[in-house]
């Protein structure tokens, strides 16, 4: 069986399958869902061969890990809430972004 090129990516838009999607984010990833859901991944024009199936897929988004450190006149940081802003707004993207509390003071957006 010969190799075929193969490009294949997540998410797919089911009205047009053939198609990668242009990378959209949410607005708030504060929540786990809606930061996984603005990761897109994908795989372009690879080979693959009968006997190893594999395909390397990149991220086609920046993960932003931002860790607070309390600071003058603060103890903790706790409840604080963080946001990237004057984000481009191309493809219709937000121009500021809620991140996601991943663990204690690190918070990350994609």
């Amino acid at each position: 069986r010969d190799p075929i090129t193969v490009s294949a990516w997540w998410p797919f838009d089911n009205a047009d399958i053939t198609q990668m999607p242009a990378v959209k984010v949410a607005e708030d990833q504060s929540q786990l869902a809606d930061f996984q859901n603005s990761d897109f991944i994908s795989a372009e024009n690879q080979t693959v061969k009968f006997d190893d199936p594999t395909l390397e897929f990149t991220h086609r988004t920046a993960r932003v890990a931002i860790d607070l450190k309390p600071g003058t006149g603060f103890t903790s940081v706790a409840g604080a809430t963080v946001s990237l802003v004057s984000l481009s707004a191309d493809n219709g993207n937000p121009t500021a972004i809620k991140t996601y509390n991943a663990s204690g003071n690190t918070y990350e957006a994609l």
